[in-house]
């Protein structure tokens, strides 16, 4: 005997329509009650301030497909090319670009909870081959 799924009351609004090429990888950081997200293709990454109602760029012609919280406050970056630290205030620093002499080329990734960076990479070619 199958129940009825519950039912829930939700509102759906939106907080940013700024014609992102590709926004991807919503990150919540509940110590400051913000949300992160890129614009991978568009080379944007962007904050929202729950507090305030404030977006942000925070860094632009950078390319972010993805991004994780460090401990220290600072913002674990992944890309095309590898993976990169970024305190907000200068430039991202490079921490691994190769894995067995071949350059990294990553997409998504997540923070476990032993604190570890979970990178998914994406090696392909578009021509087929």
């Amino acid at each position: 005997m199958r129940s009825e799924p519950e039912q829930y009351n939700v509102t759906v609004a939106t907080i940013a329509d700024d014609g992102n090429l590709c926004g991807e990888c919503p990150l919540w950081d509940s110590g400051v009650q913000s949300l992160y997200w890129t614009d991978a293709v568009g080379r944007k990454l962007f904050r929202y301030d729950w507090q305030t109602q404030s977006k942000h760029v925070l860094l632009e012609d950078f390319e972010v497909n993805s991004c994780a919280l460090d401990e220290s406050g600072s913002l674990a970056l992944a890309n095309h090319g590898g993976v990169w630290l970024w305190n907000g205030m200068a430039p991202p620093i490079p921490i691994a670009r190769e894995v067995d002499g071949r350059r990294m080329h990553l997409n998504d990734c997540i923070a476990d909870p032993s604190g570890r960076l979970l990178p998914g990479s994406n090696f392909y070619a578009t021509s087929g081959k």
